[in-house]
C-alpha cells in the first residue's frame, strides 16, 4: 500500500491534478478528500488489506459525488421550458435520475438527469476472495420524438451494454 501511495503521488498527471483541484479557500474540496484517504492509509497500518477494502468502499463513496447531478436542477433554470432532459458524459458513470415534476395546466411535466458515462476500462472487485476483473461498458441515451411513441411528449431509452475480452 505504502508504495502504491507514494508512486501515485509522485505522477505528473496526479500533482498537476492536486494543482488544479485544491482550493485553498475550500477545506475538504476534492483534492483534500483525496489526500486525506492516502494520508491515514499511509500513516495508520492498523488494518489487514481484507480488513481494510470495506473501508475504502465506505471512503469511495464519502469522497465520490456527482457535481452534475447536484447541478442538475439549477440547469433548468437557463434553458428554454419545453427542455426536459440535462444529459451529461464522459464521466465514467452512467446514470439516469428523477429531478422533479411539476404540474401545470398542460399537464405533469417530468425533469429527468441522463448521464452516459464513459467507455473506457473498469475494473470490478470479485465477490469472493481477493482479485479485480475488468471490463468496458457502455450506455447511450436515443431520444423520440412525441409522434414516434405517440405521446405528450419527448422521451427517452438508455442501454447498457458490457465488452468483456481475454
Amino acid at each position: 500500500m505504502d508504495k502504491v501511495i507514494k508512486t501515485f503521488n509522485t505522477l505528473k498527471y496526479v500533482k498537476r491534478w492536486y494543482k488544479h483541484h485544491d482550493r485553498w479557500l475550500n477545506f475538504m474540496d476534492e483534492a483534500d478528500k483525496i489526500q486525506s484517504a492516502l494520508y491515514l492509509l499511509e500513516k495508520f497500518k492498523i488494518f489487514s488489506s481484507e480488513r481494510l477494502m470495506p473501508l475504502l468502499g465506505k471512503a469511495k463513496e464519502w469522497v465520490e459525488k456527482d457535481d452534475l447531478l447536484e447541478a442538475a436542477p439549477a440547469e433548468y433554470s437557463h434553458l428554454d421550458s419545453r427542455i426536459r432532459y440535462v444529459v451529461y458524459g464522459h464521466t465514467h458513470d452512467p446514470l439516469q435520475v428523477p429531478v422533479r415534476t411539476i404540474k401545470t395546466p398542460e399537464g405533469l411535466k417530468q425533469y429527468v438527469y441522463l448521464n452516459t458515462g464513459t467507455w473506457r476500462t473498469r475494473y470490478h472487485k470479485c465477490t469472493e476472495g481477493l482479485g479485480f476483473i475488468g471490463w468496458k461498458n457502455l450506455t447511450y441515451t436515443v431520444f423520440y420524438t412525441k409522434e414516434e411513441r405517440e405521446l405528450d411528449f419527448p422521451s427517452f431509452a438508455t442501454w447498457t451494454g458490457t465488452l468483456k475480452t481475454i
